[in-house]
């Protein structure tokens, strides 16, 4: 005689005793059984739902989800569980969707509200994301998960301060959590605390010695205190635990090179290439490192082997473009650049393809180009020092709408703090600066050649008084300079205008013997500077113009239009400001002596 079959509460539990322990096979063949004698028993169809989510099924997942929701709509941690797998899946508008109704069926459903939280910072929704999780920080007191959210997206916010203080409230909450501790490395190192933040990320490490994470974040926090070889070590760690970290091998390498470590430079990307032979990531980063280095002839191998492995993908196609414009192809590289913008219109494949135009002398394209992409980023300074370019070499009027050096340049005198004649506060700023120039050779992915650049953000990580009363200067200087700016809504410029500015970055760079910037502008800017520290006597040959800052010359020798169209004489004290996207450089040094600068880029507030 036949058993009778088991009660349908007593297969769940025995399915998810399967889960739970690992053997999903045997789960899902239980949760089936009851499925077949009732399809749409909800239990059954959200518990599968889990582990098809495990199993990385996201479209089954959402499938199962959806169907045990219309068995019983009232279950909170379904519509929980769908936003996860929705949020996977990247439809981001029905996960936030499911969230809001998990939180409406179950108010005191913590992990509902921070799912939500992460989600509102992940699609950048940062005030909507802050006023969220204070609220869920409030209802949630005990949660050291929701306390690092909210360190996370007060970071995000500009709340320096409140991201530390949620940050070390999630360590007291969750003293064996290592995300608590790298969250809150993390919060102090952006609020500039840089052994604070290395204690941290040691109590991480503490945790978890297998954290790549918290190497890289601990390395960072090193380098911020002028000790990088044991910043070396730590990357080198967190490269071993994940050889893929394509930051690490780029902090990595850009610590060797600086360091005059040639030998070694780039070689972690060809190892950990050999060893991991089917990722494309990893070949694409070492390919676009080597034409950085400007290796073009061993940038071919990687480049090929990135065709290969995908060969409609739109940076292996830039790569090979510009290797192929490089050796003088300018014709095949444009092919090429075309299908790599057609197939993801980003800036940086845009702007490729701009240059490739540009050197052909086809600027009416070029202008075309940076028209349609300017239409959705507005702000985008690469693709406007393009338009710069094309304007000029066609002699478009608009050119100078654009660049009136009259109007968007200034040179000005900043005022020493109290107490100090500006002699005496240039020679202290450069005693100090002099010491924050540890490297021996120039970064490789910036534009100054025979010098060194200080690392990190120099006016958030650098706390002496004298760095912050240049700030302080700085910042009365460029709000001045805004507040005469002409009010124009139309302009790319102008219309940027506000009664307050905030630095994206900042730096200090010193140059030696034969030292120049070769000419550039600033992606990540809206006004951009440099600040005269030192100045040689040189510098006042006012015919050579030694050291002299230019503005107006691409670095890509576009023909007869390509030219400086104005200089500015060096002179300690003084600073220039001018448009990020304006091409400049300064004219090389002919004798040994030192010239050092601070500069910035801001952007409104």
């Amino acid at each position: 005689m036949a058993l009778p079959p088991a009660p349908t509460d007593e297969m769940l539990r025995r399915a998810l005793t399967a889960l739970r322990g690992g053997a999903a096979a045997e789960g899902e063949h239980l949760l089936r059984q009851v499925l077949a004698a009732d399809p749409s028993q909800p239990d059954a169809l959200q518990l599968l739902g889990l582990s098809a989510r495990t199993a990385g099924r996201l479209s089954e997942a959402i499938d199962l989800f959806r169907r045990s929701l219309a068995g019983r709509d009232g279950q909170p941690h379904v519509h929980n569980n769908l936003g996860n797998a929705l949020k996977a899946a990247g439809e981001m508008a029905e996960a936030e969707r499911h969230y809001r109704i998990a939180l409406a069926q179950k108010a005191d459903y913590a992990d509902a509200a921070l799912n939500l939280g992460i989600l509102l910072i992940e699609t950048a929704r940062f005030a909507d994301a802050q006023r969220h999780l204070d609220d869920a920080a409030r209802r949630f007191p005990a949660s050291a998960p929701i306390a690092e959210a909210l360190a996370i997206v007060r970071q995000d916010v500009g709340d320096g301060a409140g991201a530390v203080e949620a940050a070390r409230r999630a360590t007291a909450l969750g003293p064996a959590r290592l995300t608590a501790w790298h969250g809150l490395g993390q919060a102090e190192q952006a609020a500039g605390d840089f052994p604070a933040a290395e204690q941290a990320f040691r109590k991480a490490l503490a945790i978890d010695r297998r954290s790549a994470p918290s190497w890289a974040g601990l390395s960072n926090a090193l380098r911020c205190q002028l000790r990088d070889a044991e910043a070396e070590t730590a990357l080198r760690q967190a490269l071993t635990i994940n050889p893929l970290d394509i930051a690490a091998h780029r902090n990595l390498n850009a610590i060797l090179w600086e360091h005059g470590k040639a030998g070694e430079h780039l070689a972690s990307y060809r190892d950990a290439a050999a060893r991991h032979p089917n990722e494309i990531g990893l070949r694409l980063a070492f390919a676009e490192e080597l034409l950085q280095a400007g290796r073009t002839d061993e940038a071919e191998r990687p480049i090929a082997e990135c065709r290969a492995l995908a060969p409609d993908d739109p940076h292996a196609l830039d790569l090979a473009a510009r290797l192929t414009a490089r050796r003088g192809d300018a014709e095949a590289a444009l092919v090429l650049h075309r299908r790599a913008a057609e197939a993801a219109p980003a800036s940086a494949f845009v702007v490729n393809l701009c240059d490739t135009l540009l050197r052909l002398e086809r600027a009416d394209e070029a202008d075309a180009e940076c028209v349609r992409f300017l239409k959705t980023a507005p702000d985008d300074q690469a693709i406007l020092s393009r338009q710069l370019l094309a304007l000029r070499m066609m002699g478009d009027p608009r050119y100078r709408e654009l660049f009136d050096p009259d109007t968007m340049t200034a040179c000005l005198d900043v005022a020493p703090p109290d107490g100090l004649d500006a002699g005496t506060f240039l020679e202290r700023l450069a005693a100090h600066l002099r010491a924050l120039h540890t490297s021996t050779t120039q970064p490789i992915d910036q534009t100054l050649e025979g010098g060194t650049q200080t690392f990190g953000h120099l006016f958030a990580v650098d706390r002496s008084p004298i760095v912050g009363a240049l700030r302080a200067a700085i910042q009365t200087s460029v709000e001045g300079f805004v507040a005469g700016l002409p009010d124009d809504t139309r302009h790319p410029f102008f219309r940027r205008k506000s009664p307050s500015i905030r630095f994206t970055g900042s730096w200090s760079v010193r140059l030696h013997a034969h030292g120049f910037h070769t000419n550039h502008y600033h992606p990540k800017g809206w006004i951009s500077s440099a600040f005269y520290v030192v100045v040689p006597p040189e510098a006042d040959d006012e015919t050579a113009r030694p050291g002299w800052f230019t503005f107006g010359q691409s670095n890509m020798a576009l023909g007869a239009s390509d030219v400086v169209e104005r200089y500015v004489k060096p002179q300690p004290g003084k600073l220039v400001l001018f448009p990020s996207y304006v091409w400049h450089g300064t004219v090389p040094f002919t004798r040994s002596a030192e010239r050092m600068t601070v500069a910035f880029d801001a952007a409104p507030l």
